[in-house]
């Protein structure tokens, strides 16, 4: 099975530097033009099956990427949920208001302080996802439209370790491929 998994366009809490996590956030003309140009990309290529965050950002870049196709909404591919008290409010603002604990929230990406998750239960979810896609055949191809944060949990997933926080820069409308064959992924 080949999986090709793509970051959502550019969303307004990115380009504003807000912490969006589950919010709203709609693509901005931007992120729409590179959710057209990533949907260009892989015009090509045939996909069984595609499934998107049920966020309204990652559903917009489905949309735009794979037009007028059908696919799944699934909460499990959602961004790190970083509660009520970040959400939607800027990382200055933020930084701010809660300075050094916050700082050490980002660092071990645990947001329970805050009402939100921690980086293991975005992995537990985002791992469930993945091992529901290894019973898939293997002939088939299968998109997903999701989040930075989801696609460092699959690398983590894949590669049986925790991926640091910083250690990595997935840009908007980036697209990752995966196999699974034989029982093993491969990047």
């Amino acid at each position: 099975m080949e999986l090709y998994v793509i970051r959502h366009g550019q969303s307004e809490a990115n380009l504003e530097g807000r912490f969006s996590g589950w919010s709203p956030s709609p693509l901005t003309e931007l992120g729409r033009a590179q959710a057209e140009k990533t949907g260009e990309r892989l015009k090509g290529l045939r996909f069984d099956r595609i499934y998107s965050s049920d966020t309204y950002r990652a559903r917009q870049t489905t949309e735009l990427v794979f037009s007028g196709r059908e696919y799944t909404a699934d909460w499990r591919l959602r961004e790190i949920n970083v509660g009520p008290d970040l959400a939607e409010r800027t990382r200055t603002e933020c930084m701010a208001q809660y300075g050094d604990v916050l700082s050490d929230a980002l660092a071990r990406r645990d947001f329970i302080g805050f009402g939100g998750e921690s980086y293991d239960q975005q992995m537990e979810r985002v791992a469930s996802f993945m091992k529901e896609l290894e019973n898939i055949p293997e002939e088939e191809r299968i998109a997903v439209v999701c989040h930075g944060g989801s696609v460092v949990s699959m690398l983590g997933y894949v590669l049986g370790m925790r991926i640091p926080h910083n250690s990595m820069q997935l840009e908007n409308a980036s697209v990752t491929c995966f196999r699974y064959l034989n029982g093993n992924w491969k990047l």
